[in-house]
């Protein structure tokens, strides 16, 4: 999924799993279980504080996507979690984010500690690739079933998936923010973008020039 002038986009990501064998040589796949991983910037977005309609504090849901949330937390520091599903298989896994109504299906390789995603979409000229490298948890992206583990996307120490027992993964953004007047300057992974921040009918609205990059909804 991609849009235009989204922050960021957050790579999805892969899946791992309780494997359960029905029999030599077999592929069943486990049912959703209750077994959970925390991840502190998922964890901080649940419990943060509504965001304020007057300045960039607190928790925001992104206007028109389900499941996005920005937080701007204490000593410059937030995320974006963005919240998703998984189906995983011994050879492929199946992400979604909320927003989306479809799956994308994803083939799954690993070497020397990394896992390779990538893309298995028919008719395409080239298939995107992305790596991950496990973090803490379960790790079991390469088995089939339902999972709790976090892997991250590597060369990044900032973003993440975090995959739980009952099917569902949030893809985490962090980042470090400061806000100078009516500018806001954004940095994740190195990179760092500044955007003009108004407030306006109870929202925030984040600019490029004259273009509403994204508009953030107070959210709690």
């Amino acid at each position: 999924m991609k849009r235009k002038g989204k922050i960021l986009t957050i790579v999805m990501c892969l899946a791992l799993a309780v494997t359960m064998l029905a029999g030599c040589g077999s592929n069943a796949t486990s049912k959703p279980n209750d077994k959970t991983v925390s991840d502190k910037s998922a964890a901080a977005a649940d419990k943060a504080s509504r965001g304020a309609a007057d300045k960039l504090s607190g928790k925001y849901a992104e206007k028109n996507v389900k499941g996005a949330y920005f937080v701007f937390g204490a000593d410059n520091k937030g995320s974006i979690v963005q919240q998703g599903k998984y189906k995983n298989a011994e050879d492929t896994i199946k992400l979604q984010y909320l927003n989306a109504g479809d799956y994308t299906t994803y083939g799954k390789s690993e070497k020397d500690g990394t896992v390779t995603l990538t893309t298995k979409i028919k008719g395409a000229k080239s298939q995107n690739k992305v790596d991950y490298k496990f973090s803490e948890g379960d790790d079991e992206l390469m088995s089939d079933g339902y999972f709790a583990g976090i892997y991250t996307l590597a060369g990044s120490k900032d973003s993440r998936a975090a995959f739980q027992g009952d099917g569902t993964v949030a893809f985490i953004q962090d980042f470090t923010y400061k806000v100078e007047g009516s500018k806001v300057t954004i940095t994740q992974n190195g990179s760092a973008v500044t955007y003009k921040w108004v407030a306006k009918k109870g929202n925030i609205l984040l600019k490029s020039g004259k273009t509403t990059v994204t508009t953030l909804v107070p959210a709690k």
